[in-house]
Order: structure tokens, then C-alpha cells, then sequence
């Protein structure tokens, strides 16, 4: 685990846990972080199974962060550098 530093609405969330593996599943090869928060501070929904989170993901050429692992709910895209 590494820790994490996320920016949203005006506000800054520090010294967060990462995790690289997929909720005690085999990982997806598509799968790279999830970024996990307090319920109690966090810029997500925090009453969701597995706890508030942002997982990035690897999508055709591009980062995607979903908010909980929600699909339905991403956030900007990012284009991969080679």
C-alpha cells in the first residue's frame, strides 16, 4: 500500500490507503488502484458495500476513475503517455 492525496471541491483528502488488489477477488487486469476514504470524510457516497472508494481503471487508450466502482459514475478520462 502506498498513500494517497485526492482534491475535490475545493477540499484536500491526504494520507488515504490505496489498495491494488479487487476486494479479496482475483484483480482484474484492468485494474490498477482503488483509493479508499473515511465514511466519516469522504468527497463520495460513504454508504456503499465495500466502502466510499475511487477505483482507476485502464479503459481503451485511457485512465477512467469510477466513484465506488460504480461504472455509471466516472470521472474525467485521462489519455495514456507512451
Amino acid at each position: 500500500m502506498v498513500e494517497g492525496e485526492v482534491k475535490a471541491a475545493g477540499k484536500t483528502y491526504s494520507n488515504l490507503l490505496t489498495s491494488y488488489s479487487f476486494m479479496g477477488d482475483a484483480t482484474p487486469s484492468e485494474f490498477l488502484i482503488a483509493v479508499i476514504f473515511d465514511e466519516a470524510n469522504a468527497p463520495v457516497d460513504a454508504k456503499v458495500e465495500g466502502g466510499p472508494r475511487l477505483e482507476i481503471w485502464k479503459d481503451s487508450g485511457s485512465f477512467i476513475a469510477l466513484m465506488n466502482g460504480d461504472k455509471a459514475k466516472k470521472l474525467a478520462l485521462c489519455p495514456l503517455q507512451s
